[in-house]
């Protein structure tokens, strides 16, 4: 009998264990997770992985929630309700035909490889058996030789390059419209194409121009330097930025000067258009330009001469630094788009925003920040049969970013409701100290007329203030000569101690933002000038004080005069 039992209630166990079994595995869910970890690092500092479904069922839910709010929550006109229903079916086409419902998981894994190098892998994986989607053919449907790279100059400290077909985008996106039928959105669309037409512009043929290869690049010359108003004296490397995409002929540049005429303004060397805008820094002087087969839109056109050279061979490449080499360990050779980042674009701006603010406390915290994001590295991504897989290799570990990012929110946190204050501080000190300037440039201008029976210098400009600076008779230091933005101020030569008190000796420089302008006039005092419109020049100036003060007519003939020389000197 006890064998029997035992006998039933093992048949019974076995049976209940494998219908729990057979239940079990009928739940069980089918994901990407083999899939995409094949191509991730295990071992290393950071793994993980995701499943998209939820989220792309969550995208479902969210459009059927919508249009059950649009259809029956918001107090809509008909017309209005129609037009409703038509963007968010525009939208939900836009989701569901770019590929994005393909994608059934992803994975990022970090590791290190060796000394100081770490290689961080991203991969999103998508069901081929589903269709493409726009997204996966924008970028080329399989890998290449990054040309790109080879054209990119040594003293760069940022640049990425992309493969991408801008008129494909267009075209399916007004597809996407075709089903939908938004009126709001085709007219969004028809304005688009009415503003080429307009100017005479096929955009077809325009965008049909580009073969899809386009390059960013940022540079920090070694050997030039810019000068930044905002900067405590002294100078900073220069940076330039250009931004180039290969093109079957010239039909896109020639249309440039009809898309925007009124900034293009037609330059002396041909297949270059200078943009005519304000001079912000000496070295900015924006141009489009053709050299061969690229379209170039960059600062300056020795920006663009760089970078053809470098193509050519001339010019040193960044690909041959050993900076750039220490970063190819592993790297795959080929692939749709790569990005790379220097360390010193961070000292850069660093020293920039630490000289900017004057502030010890904002320094401590720019300095920290610097120490702790010298970072460089390199990021290929390639388009494969089954999803875009990124490899990119750091000096860096990527998990310890990641941590350290969520530690020094506080200290950016602290530098953002700081930075009004500092700068509001830096601007009152800056102030401070030019009324201080020019109060001390009034003593030496009386002291030298005491000399000369009553006269100030009689010559305006750099050469009457060089007579306060001589070595003969030193009345001032020359760094007290400049105004805030460390430039020599303007000086009116010709008059003296006798004259009318309201005639102006010396005030700052004008620039192009300056609404307001401080003035040294003949009895000594500084007063700060305010204008509504801009005091961009030394006749402006001019202009502003004798609509307070009312000259004589000789006397403003002569402050014209001398305004029209300082003019033409700033230029």
């Amino acid at each position: 009998m006890n064998c029997l039992r035992s006998f039933v209630l093992c048949s019974v166990l076995f049976t209940c264990l494998s219908v729990s079994a057979a239940t079990r595995k009928e739940y069980v869910e089918q994901t990407s997770f083999h899939a995409v970890t094949s191509q991730l690092d295990a071992g290393g500092t950071l793994y993980f992985y995701i499943s998209s479904k939820s989220f792309i069922q969550a995208m479902e839910n969210h459009y059927e929630l919508l249009k059950k709010l649009i259809s029956q929550d918001l107090q809509l006109a008909p017309a209005e309700r129609q037009n409703a229903f038509q963007i968010l079916k525009f939208v939900r086409n836009i989701c569901h035909n770019s590929g994005l419902g393909v994608v059934d998981g992803a994975g990022v894994s970090a590791i290190k490889i060796s000394k100081d190098l770490y290689r961080t892998r991203m991969y999103i994986h998508r069901k081929t058996s589903d269709g493409d989607g726009i997204i996966w053919s924008l970028m080329g449907m399989k890998s290449e030789k990054l040309e790109l790279l080879k054209s990119i100059p040594a003293d760069t400290v940022y640049c990425d390059g992309l493969v991408f077909k801008p008129y494909l985008f267009w075209k399916w996106l007004k597809d996407q419209n075709v089903d939908a039928k938004s009126v709001v959105v085709a007219g969004r669309l028809r304005k688009i194409d009415e503003f080429f037409k307009v100017r005479q512009v096929d955009l077809d043929r325009f965008l049909q121009c580009f073969e899809g290869h386009f390059g960013f690049v940022i540079t920090a010359d070694f050997k030039k330097r810019m000068t930044l108003p905002l900067l405590a004296g002294g100078d900073v490397q220069q940076l330039d930025f250009a931004l180039y995409m290969k093109v079957k002929d010239h039909y896109a540049f020639r249309a440039m000067s009809r898309l925007i005429p009124q900034f293009a303004v037609k330059a002396k060397n041909e297949g270059v258009i200078s943009l005519g805008l304000p001079p912000l820094l000496p070295h900015l002087k924006p141009v489009v330009v053709q050299r061969d087969n690229y379209l170039f839109i960059a600062t300056n056109e020795y920006t663009v001469d760089k970078i053809v050279n470098t193509m050519k061979g001339k010019n040193p490449r960044l690909v041959d630094k050993e900076d750039y080499k220490s970063l190819l360990k592993s790297m795959p050779e080929d692939g749709n788009g790569f990005e790379f980042f220097s360390r010193r674009f961070i000292t850069i701006f660093g020293d920039i925003f630490r000289r900017a603010l004057t502030h010890r406390m904002a320094g401590n915290l720019i300095g920290d920040l610097e120490k702790s994001f010298s970072l460089d590295y390199l990021a290929i991504w390639q388009v494969t049969d089954h999803g875009i897989l990124m490899t990119m290799n750091t000096n860096m570990d990527p998990a310890a970013l990641l941590i350290f990012k969520t530690m020094i929110m506080p200290a950016g946190f602290n530098i953002g409701m700081l930075l009004p204050t500092l700068l509001k501080e830096h601007d009152r000190r800056r102030s401070i100290q030019q009324v201080s300037n020019l109060r001390e440039t009034g003593m030496a201008l009386k002291m030298y007329a005491m000399a000369h029976g009553d006269s100030f210098p009689v010559e305006s400009g750099s050469k009457g203030l060089a007579e306060l600076t001589s070595n003969s008779k030193k009345y001032i230091s020359p760094d007290k000569l400049l105004d805030r933005d460390g430039r020599q101020i303007c000086y009116i030569g010709g008059f003296k101690e006798t004259s009318d008190k309201d005639i102006p000796l010396a005030f700052e420089r004008p620039g192009v933002e300056t609404q307001q302008v401080r003035v040294l006039f003949v009895d000594g005092r500084v007063e700060v000038l305010h204008a509504e419109r801009p005091l961009d020049s030394a006749a402006k100036v001019i202009m502003v004080l004798n609509n307070l003060y009312k000259y004589p007519e000789d006397v403003l003939k002569k402050l014209n005069g001398v305004a029209m020389e300082l003019d033409a000197v700033m230029k």
